[in-house]
This record gives C-alpha cells, structure tokens and sequence, in this order.
C-alpha cells in the first residue's frame, strides 16, 4: 500500500493500535521494490536493520497502555529514508552519490540522524543524489538519474531529488533532505511537495565530511503537509554535538494561524535585474491574491543585491568545500580521474584547491551584504514571496553538459584563468540559472519554504518561496498553514506516473 497521508497520520494509527511498526516497514519495503526500479530514488536499502528496529518496537507496543501509546515519540514506527548526503547512521554506506566512495560506510551517526531515531522513525534506506550533491538536479553518473515521481521522463530537481520522488510516489510518507543551495527547495517546487530550509543553527548538526558546506547547509525533510514540517522542526531542533550554534527552541506547541494580518512584500524582478516571466508572474500573482483575500498588505520592492556576483561566490564555494573534502577525506585522490567522477567534481577537485582565500573574504561579504538588505526588509514585513525556481522541472534529456563544455572541463588544466573562470561559470550556470532563489537565502541563513501552488490543468508543479526574518521558522510555517487551509496548495493525492 501506498502512503498517501502524511507521517503524522501513520504515526496516530500506530498509537491507536491500527497498524503496527512491522506493518508500516513491510508497506515501505514493498512500495520501493516495486517503484524503484522506475523512479531510481533509493541508492541503499536498509531493509534487514529495519525490519528488526519494527520488531523491537512491536514488542514494545505490547507492554504500554493506551494512554502510555500516545506519549511516544511524534513519529513512533514510521519509515524514514536518509538522505546519502551527510546523514549518516554508523555502519552503513555514506556514498554521496558517488563512484569513488561507493563502498563507504559511516563511522559513526551523526546528531541529524540521532534526532530522527528519536522521533521514533525507522530508517529503511538512503536516497539517491547528484555526486557530492553538486547541482540542483539529482543525476549520480555512478547510481543513475532519478526520475521524477508524476512525470518519468523528466528530474525531480536536487540534490534532494531521490528524497523527493519518494515521497510524492508515496514509498514513504517523507524522508530526510538537505539544502545547501536550494536542494530541499528546488525539488520541493518540481515535485510539488512542502520545502522547508531552516533558518541557519536551527537544526542539530554536526562534524560530517560536508559540516554545513561552510555553513550555508541545513538538514531537514521533504514533506506532505505543513503539519509534518511543523512536528519534525519540533523533534529536531536544537543543539546538535561538537559545540554547534543552535538558536532558541521554538516553544510553541501546536501551530496556530498568524493572529493578525500579514504585510508582504514580493519581488518581480529576480535578483539579475531581469523581469519575471509569464508564469513566474502567474505564480506571484497566485499568492498575492490569495494574502490579499485573507487581509494581508502587499507591496512590490526592490532588493539592491548582484545576482551574479553571488552565484559566482557560491560556485567558489561549492569548488573550494568540495575540492578540500576530495584531497583531504577521500581514500586515494590521486586516483581520481575525468572518466571517475561528476564533470563538476573534476572542476572542484582541479580547481578547489587553486583559488585564493579572498573568495571566502568575498562569500562572507556577500552574506552581510544580503543579511542587511533582508533585515532591513523584515523591518517593513513579515515575509518576502519569490518563485522558488525559475522554471518547472527539467527534462532529464537536458541534464547533460554539451561535449564542447565536457572538453573544456576534461583539460582545464590547460585553460587560462580567464577560461577557467567562464568554464566554471558555464557548467554550474548550466543547472543553477534555473534555481536563481536559492543560494542567497543559504548564504546569509535565513529560513525560506517553498510551498506547491495549485498548478494549472496539465501544468507541472512549481513553488512560492516565502521567505522570512532569521529564526522565523515557525511563522513561515503558520504562513503555509494559512495557504493549506485556505485550499491554496496542491493536492497530495498519488498520481500514476506518465512517461511524458
């Protein structure tokens, strides 16, 4: 069976005697046997560890009154899939997608990880991503292209694109992502799922071969309803382990509506300078009407930030991050080769190492530059609306680089800096132009969700980024509930999946 409600919903029936954890696992397991072979989300199954976890607690289920059922964790038996970036649990494969580190298994269970056994989720698998979780599209060149769940010739977005299709396929009720450029946004928008990035320090972390890719990652999940976002923020925040920053918890207990109008600002520009298309607007204008109708003010502003120095500075960031963790984590560097990895792997380990430590100087600029502008901003509004992408899913088709750009790559060593620069920019730009809405909010830490509007008839999902002031975690969510109540969202019944 598949899971068309949330996790919440499961989580009841098993405090309510309905279902029993081994149930649940078993439908899980059989859900991703059968779709996976189509859809390719999951790279690891965890089938043996989970049906064991489903057991213990089955037996511990026996031994508790119904009044002692309901004080179990918020998630008590529900399956969970990891992302395979990060969130590692101990003794089992940490790949990140990628050829060179396919036999990898994790030393040890990271705090993320740690919160989410807590919960009471039982982790079945690990999903699949783009290597090193690179790009805004998940196409692991070792684990192949994950196809997204209503539409299979097209991409779930990424790097959080296996997490995705699992979910909107219903093989679980929702699953572990991450967001270090847009990547639990992103795919949340093409798939048409709940996509919360929150605020910086929000979320336990912890030292990982990737600790935040110099901050600018959080982990979390890709949901079915405001509602599971809300629950797992609560299980989840807080201090994780090696002296990480973590903000005040969010107190509250259940997630009420705003308790006055909203003032909203929205952008119909993009941060280039460049006007918004026709269904960017349309999509703007869906949320507009919607504030308005339930008494919000809105107002068009202006933002005076470069896009492209930004993008620019990130894509730095991504070659320095990951191009230290190949030289310095990896078994071997010397061996890795062209044909070995991702064409935006060889750029970071070619030329990550290369770049000046003025490029930090200039990211760190850019996050005060974008700090103060939204601050500012925040002192006018409570929230600002932007697209989440700049166009729908892409066409798995068009994910490759051209071969004249795979060239170019193949010999940068040979390049001058000139050309190094505008190959760099030409292979990221390639998958990043789409997601323009991302990176910044990464940058400086604010927390930003991306919720599916109602598409069209015959129109593929596509998501408003409400963004808000730093810690404003739950007011994004009460934001979304007002969406979700108000039937302004897309309906999260399953959907058979179509080749075209």
């Amino acid at each position: 069976m598949l899971f068309n409600q949330d996790a919440r919903y499961y989580a009841q029936k098993i405090k309510d005697g309905h279902y029993l954890p081994s149930d649940l696992v078993a439908m899980a397991i059989e859900n991703i046997e059968t779709l996976n072979p189509q859809l390719n989300a999951v790279n690891h199954y965890f089938f043996d560890y989970a049906r064991q976890l489903a057991k213990d607690y089955d037996k511990k289920l026996e031994n508790l009154s119904a009044i002692e059922r309901q004080k179990l964790p918020p998630f008590f038996g529900v399956p969970f899939l990891l992302k395979d970036l990060g969130q590692n649990l101990a003794g089992f494969p940490s790949t990140d997608g990628a050829q060179i580190t396919h036999d990898n298994l994790a030393a040890a269970t990271v705090p993320y990880t740690k919160k989410v056994l807590a919960a009471g989720f039982i982790i079945v698998g690990r999903t699949n991503v783009p290597e090193f979780g690179l790009k805004t599209v998940s196409d692991s060149s070792y684990y192949g292209t994950v196809r997204h769940p209503l539409k299979a010739n097209y991409n779930p977005g990424g790097s959080s694109g296996g997490a995705a299709a699992a979910v909107k396929s219903g093989m679980v009720p929702i699953a572990g992502a991450s967001d270090a450029g847009g990547s639990i946004r992103v795919p949340a928008s093409d798939c048409g799922l709940i996509g919360l990035k929150p605020s910086q320090g929000r979320i336990a972390d912890g030292q990982t071969l990737y600790h935040s890719l110099n901050n600018l990652g959080v982990n979390f999940v890709l949901s079915k309803s405001i509602e599971d976002s809300f629950a797992f923020l609560k299980a989840c925040q807080g201090r994780g382990e090696d002296g990480d920053k973590a903000l005040i918890p969010i107190s509250e207990s259940a997630l009420t509506l705003p308790d006055k109008p909203l003032r909203v600002a929205y952008l119909d520009q993009d941060l280039f300078g460049k006007n918004l298309d026709q269904a960017s607007k349309d999509l703007i204008d869906k949320g507009i009407s919607g504030l308005q109708n339930l008494g919000a003010q809105v107002d068009k502003v202006t933002l005076d930030l470069d896009g492209r120095e930004i993008l620019t500075r990130y894509y730095h960031c991504l070659l320095v991050e990951t191009g230290y963790a190949l030289t310095h984590f990896i078994a071997h560097p010397e061996k890795i080769s062209f044909d070995s990895v991702d064409p935006l792997t060889w750029l970071a380990y070619k030329l990550g190492p290369q770049l000046p430590a003025f490029t930090y100087v200039e990211l760190r600029q850019s996050a005060n530059e974008i700090y103060k502008a939204l601050e500012e901003l925040f002192g006018h509004y409570d929230v600002l609306l932007t697209p989440s992408t700049a166009g729908s899913a892409m066409a798995n088709e068009d994910l490759p680089l051209s071969n004249a750009l795979l060239a170019k790559i193949r010999d940068i060593d040979d390049l001058s800096i000139t050309d190094q620069k505008q190959v760099v920019q030409a292979a990221f730009d390639h998958y990043y132009l789409r997601t323009p809405y991302s990176q910044w909010l990464n940058i400086s830490g604010h927390p930003a969700i991306s919720l599916p509007i109602k598409p069209q008839t015959g129109q593929m999902s596509r998501g408003l980024q409400v963004i808000g002031k730093m810690g404003a975690d739950y007011e994004l969510l009460q934001v979304g509930k007002l969406f979700a109540e108000n039937n302004l969202l897309e309906d999260q019944s399953l959907q058979a999946i179509k080749e075209n």
